[in-house]
């Protein structure tokens, strides 16, 4: 029975990352990445902590003890930070949800021991900022002689005024501007 129980967890985190992060999500391949480590690093845990095989862990094993344990491990041993831990957190909520979509039965113990586990709080850093003579400096750098040194700053100007980051510019195409409000 166990057997079964772990090929349903196999099965669908398999599922998850070959077909709906890539295809329904839309996930970025580093995203993708970042989610596949999640897991390793929990397997590696269930290996070396709990003496469970990789191919043998199942929804049944996935307990909110178990996973406590894997949140507190990951900041004792492995010294990761809040941050890191709240992200691996995340990562299981968001396979949770899809595994109960999927297999109810199996996969909503494993759900409801996720969901009362909580985010941890951290520290916040402090955002920086650009004054307003670093802005006048940062403008003034292209050369709006040129055709070049126009676009750039036409480009600078774009950015600080939507708050848009580099690569959010880098994919902007001109059937993304509307030039009239709405």
């Amino acid at each position: 029975m166990k057997r079964k129980k772990s090929c349903s967890f196999l099965n669908l985190l398999e599922s998850w990352f070959g077909t709906y992060l890539p295809t329904a999500k839309g996930l970025s391949p580093a995203t993708i990445k970042s989610y596949k480590t999640a897991f390793r690093v929990l397997l590696e845990f269930m290996y070396s902590e709990k003496d469970i095989n990789a191919g043998e862990v199942g929804f049944e094993d996935l307990t909110s003890d178990i996973i406590t344990d894997f949140l507190d491990w990951l900041e004792t041993e492995r010294k990761c930070s809040i941050s890191t831990r709240n992200h691996r957190l995340s990562v299981l909520n968001a396979f949770s949800e899809y595994a109960q979509n999927r297999d109810f039965e199996a996969a909503s113990i494993f759900r409801a021991s996720l969901l009362k586990i909580p985010q941890k709080k951290g520290i916040a850093a402090k955002r920086s900022y650009f004054t307003r003579d670093e802005i006048k400096l940062l403008l003034s750098f292209p050369n709006s002689k040129t055709a070049i040194g126009k676009r750039d700053r036409a480009l600078l100007c774009f950015m600080y005024a939507s708050g848009a980051r580099a690569q959010e510019v880098c994919e902007l195409t001109v059937g993304d501007l509307s030039f009239f409000h709405r």
